[in-house]
């Protein structure tokens, strides 16, 4: 086989450097797919929490970054839930448990393809190193 030239070289190093930007790309979606089923997640387990509360039992809301405002429950049988665009329903606590899981379930989906797209890469530059390193 024919050494490649110079040429063919640097286009295979743009290559291996763009499909290196494309990894990059895809593990910071994979992070924000995480973050957000895990606060999927946690939604979920507080809704679980809210069908044993009474009326003006005393509670504690997390406002965010460790801070939580003491409370007292009112009517728990209906939450508000964004349903994207900033357009908000009342559903019920077990729609809204409902709405959660289907979440989760399109997160994991889209995880899994996120993990498949990264080997696909990855394999797709170790071809490129093999083959730099055959000459």
């Amino acid at each position: 086989m024919p050494e490649e030239s110079s040429e063919e070289q640097q286009q295979k190093a743009i290559v291996f450097q763009l499909l290196q930007q494309r990894l990059e790309e895809l593990r910071a979606h994979g992070t924000m797919v995480e973050t957000t089923y895990a606060q999927t997640d946690s939604t979920y387990t507080g809704l679980g929490a809210l069908a044993g509360l009474k009326n003006g039992e005393e509670i504690l809301v997390n406002l965010g970054s460790g801070i939580f405002s003491k409370a007292s429950a009112a009517d728990i049988s209906a939450v508000l839930v964004n349903v994207g665009s900033g357009i908000f329903t009342e559903k019920s606590v077990e729609e809204a448990k409902k709405f959660l899981a289907e979440r989760k379930q399109e997160l994991e989906k889209a995880g899994e393809r996120l993990s498949e797209e990264m080997g696909n890469v990855a394999e797709a530059m170790n071809r490129i190193i093999e083959e730099l390193q055959k000459q």
